[in-house]
């Protein structure tokens, strides 16, 4: 049952599915399905990447800058989850959570896990998601596998709120 959700466009619904699956050991038999799901996940994360550069930083933005912040650490950590139900789960599991820790020494020891435990095809999708990077730097590296096309930032926001993939907070945001 909770498979059948894997692709839902509801990221929180995602997010406390794939928490499930964790919790319950969860091993994919595909990994095609769950290459898929972590490449929707990129690439939302990207497109949100694009919409925090065209937004620029501004007082008037940084409230919606923070909530696509926030929308791009949840992706990170939905990521993980999914990275965990192909490769060594409990290796996977302590990235997170030293990335959740954030301090230098924990993440350049998460990221030299996945350097070890994931696939170069993989890895190639993922650690533009994971490294502490700034929106363009981002998207720079993103650049190969989901180019975004720059927007003004009227229509970023418009795009934004149209967005259902956003949550109601981050849409909100960008309505304020």
């Amino acid at each position: 049952i909770l498979l059948s959700r894997l692709s839902s466009p509801d990221g929180e619904l995602r997010s406390r599915l794939f928490q499930a699956l964790s919790q319950c050991g969860y091993r994919a038999q595909d990994q095609a399905a769950i290459l898929k799901a972590v490449q929707a996940e990129v690439e939302q994360a990207a497109w949100g990447s694009a919409a925090q550069a065209d937004l620029g930083a501004t007082a008037d933005t940084s409230l919606l800058r923070a909530a696509l912040q926030h929308a791009l650490l949840q992706a990170r950590s939905r990521v993980l989850l999914l990275l965990s139900f192909v490769f060594d789960s409990p290796s996977i599991r302590r990235v997170r959570e030293a990335l959740l820790a954030d301090t230098g020494a924990q993440v350049a020891y998460a990221l030299e896990i996945i350097e070890v435990q994931v696939p170069a095809a993989w890895k190639r999708l993922v650690m533009p998601l994971l490294e502490d990077l700034p929106p363009a730097a981002r998207n720079q590296r993103l650049a190969a596998l989901f180019p975004q096309t720059h927007q003004s930032a009227a229509d970023r926001l418009r795009a934004i709120i149209a967005n259902d993939s956003f949550s109601y907070w981050v849409r909100a945001c960008a309505v304020y």
